[in-house]
C-alpha cells in the first residue's frame, strides 16, 4: 500500500549534501541525500530511518511524493 505526502522545503535546516523537507500535515522532517536516498529525520536534521519515496510532482514551493511500504 502506498500513501501520498505533500512536503515543502524546510526553512531552518540547510546542508550541502542533503535537502530537507517538512511534511505539512504532521510536521515531520524528511531529507534527501545527494545519492537520491530519502530518510525520516529527527528535528535537528539527523537521518533516523530510510524511507522509500517516489517523487510525483516537484514545484518550487512543494513536492508530492508517494511512500511505498
Amino acid at each position: 500500500m502506498s500513501k501520498q505526502l505533500t512536503l515543502k522545503p524546510h526553512t531552518r535546516l540547510f546542508r550541502q549534501d542533503r535537502k530537507y523537507y517538512l511534511q505539512l500535515r504532521y510536521n515531520n522532517t524528511f531529507c534527501k541525500d545527494v545519492d537520491g536516498q530519502w530518510y525520516f529525520c529527527s528535528r535537528d536534521g539527523e537521518p533516523q530511518e530510510a524511507v522509500n519515496f517516489t517523487v510525483i510532482e516537484e514545484k518550487p514551493r512543494f513536492i508530492k511524493v508517494t511512500e511505498h511500504e
